[in-house]
This record gives C-alpha cells, structure tokens and sequence, in this order.
C-alpha cells in the first residue's frame, strides 16, 4: 500500500494509524474477516474456500484467526448466521 501511494512504509503505517486509529494489518484483517463473514452466511463454500477467497491459504490458521476476532470458529458462525437454502 505504502508504494502505492509512493510513501515510505513505516511513515505509512504511522500514518494510516493516527488517522483510523488502528493498524494497516488490524484495517486489513477485519476487511477480510468482513468478506469471510458474508461467504459463510450467503455461500454454502467450503471454509476452506472460504479461506482463500480472502487471502488465508492456511484454513487452521484463518480458523484461529476468525474465533479471536469474533469469538466464534467459522462452522459455528456460519451455523447461527446461515442465510442460505440449502439444496
């Protein structure tokens, strides 16, 4: 991101935390988490899938990391938000 807008990185980092108040990586990891949240209530995808859709190729990590940042592992969040039919 940093290149992109042509800034050196840790003035980036600085910067996009004092004005969101959060780091890139946290900025990051919720958008995915968003994302993975949508796949699992509207698709009937894989986690696995799931989890490379939004950039995890490692499904036990992206695992862990869906349940500490919302308190539930994928398969349970998907299991109270499912807004799909199912065939």
């Amino acid at each position: 991101m940093a290149n992109h807008v042509h800034l050196n990185s840790t003035y980036f980092c600085e910067y996009f935390k004092n004005q969101t108040g959060e780091t890139v990586l946290d900025y990051v990891t919720n958008e995915r988490l968003k994302v993975a949240k949508e796949l699992l209530s509207h698709t009937d995808l894989k986690i696995y899938d799931i989890a490379s859709k939004v950039g995890y190729q490692d499904t036990k990590y992206f695992s862990r990391l869906f349940k500490q940042w919302t308190g539930q592992l994928p398969s349970q969040y998907r299991d109270t938000h499912e807004f799909f039919v199912k065939k």
